[in-house]
């Protein structure tokens, strides 16, 4: 019944103390079910106990050899590529592990040992932590043969690994001896090939030819103005001299002339001078060479031998060496001589450069492999042991123990599940 909105059904009840623990384990129901089958825990525990016992003492007696082997990391390279798990290939050598086995006679009864199983039962390779040390371990029922095969993969370990050392080495200096042929016989052909091109070129002797050129060449141009300048000079002198009278005739003194008469009758006289007409008169001009004219012809006769001479030099340039021209043939001829000159000492460069890389790789492989290649050393022998490894007798005896007591609770509580389920049904 709803009044007035209200919800007047009745509360739901609490849940049970009961259904809130159904989750808890209960201890105590455990105990008093261990406690109910007290005998069956015994029994079992017992059986366990005694099975581990008995495991034990049907466990072969075996002796261990011990060889420690030292990694030497090498001094070239990274210490982590001289990682004692990249020699665990050597010592867990099953070629060496059948040589070991057969010097021995491990491969015959009461051991009848292959390789592999000599690998998996007898030989453990241990690498002792934070150090390049490693164990060689081998579990032998006779000691002096465990001792020894320990010594014999060991030895044979480090004995392969300066073959190695030894065999890299020599491959690596074979490749470069023959790119050290190579490189020699590169550097003889490129050698001889610039000596015979310098000999041939003469390059410096032409480089001060062209020098000479070039500046006759800018000679030329002063030539030029030079000529130009004397023609001026000459045409100038011509039209002056034009208008310059030869000779110019100046007055005699009455002295002279009458002196001069004088002398004319007094020839007369002579026999000589008999046959002059009496009615020529004497001259008596007084004419004198133009000193103005004379000295403009001086220069006329000076400017055409100096304009000759310029004018020849010209020629001889222009004509015979070619150096009015725009381009220098001589100097192209340099530029390209230049050109191939460098090409070739390039190469002769490379191949020098080429060849001293080599010869120093080469020199250095005598070495490498002391230094780039690391090193197995063995720092401590095995001994014969003198008592046989422990079986583990209270180990195992523990383990079954236990074993024992937990399948004996396992029953308990499957049988006490069991019969609670019983007494439900009825």
């Amino acid at each position: 019944m709803v009044a007035s909105g209200r919800d007047l059904s009745p509360a739901p009840l609490p849940p049970r103390r009961e259904d809130n623990f159904e989750d808890e384990i209960d201890f105590t129901r455990y105990f008093r079910v261990f406690a109910r089958h007290w005998m069956l825990l015994a029994v079992c525990a017992l059986i366990g106990a005694v099975s581990g016992f008995a495991f034990t003492r049907t466990k072969p007696v075996l002796y261990e050899g011990v060889t420690t082997v030292l990694v030497l990391p090498p001094s070239k390279l990274d210490v982590r590529t001289a990682s004692t798990a990249n020699f665990r290939a050597l010592l867990d050598n099953l070629t060496h592990s059948l040589q070991v086995i057969t010097d021995l006679g491990l491969d015959k009864p009461p051991f009848s040992l292959t390789p592999q199983r000599f690998h998996d039962e007898a030989l453990q390779v241990e690498e002792i932590p934070g150090t390049n040390l490693v164990k060689v371990r081998v579990r032998l029922s006779d000691p002096t043969r465990a001792m020894e095969a320990s010594r014999r993969l060991a030895q044979k370990a480090v004995a392969l690994n300066s073959e190695i050392s030894q065999r890299e080495g020599s491959s690596i200096r074979d490749l470069l001896k023959a790119h050290l042929t190579e490189s020699s016989d590169q550097l003889k052909t490129a050698e001889a090939q610039l000596l015979a091109f310098q000999r041939q070129a003469q390059i410096p002797l032409l480089e001060r030819d062209t020098d000479a050129m070039i500046y006759e060449r800018g000679e030329l141009l002063r030539l030029t103005v030079d000529i130009e300048g004397e023609k001026a000079r000459l045409k100038a002198a011509e039209s002056e001299i034009s208008k310059q009278q030869r000779f110019l005739s100046a007055g005699r003194s009455v002295a002279a002339e009458e002196a001069l008469r004088r002398t004319a009758q007094s020839d007369r006289s002579s026999p000589a001078n008999a046959a002059i007409d009496d009615a020529q008169k004497l001259d008596l001009s007084n004419p004198f060479i133009n000193p103005v004219y004379q000295t403009l012809e001086f220069q006329i006769a000076s400017s055409r031998a100096r304009l000759a001479a310029l004018e020849q030099q010209r020629r001889e340039l222009v004509e015979v060496k070619k150096l009015g021209g725009r381009e220098l043939k001589e100097l192209s001829e340099l530029y390209s001589r230049q050109i191939e000159q460098a090409r070739l000492q390039t190469n002769y460069d490379l191949a020098k450069r080429v060849y001293s890389d080599l010869r120093v790789r080469y020199e250095e492989t005598r070495s490498e492999g002391v230094s780039s290649s690391a090193v197995l050393q063995i720092v401590d022998d095995a001994i014969p042991p003198d008592r046989p490894l422990s079986r583990q007798t209270t180990k195992f005896t523990a383990l079954g123990l236990v074993a024992g007591f937990m399948a004996a609770a396992l029953m308990a509580l499957v049988l006490d599940s069991r019969q609670r389920r019983d007494e439900r049904r009825t």
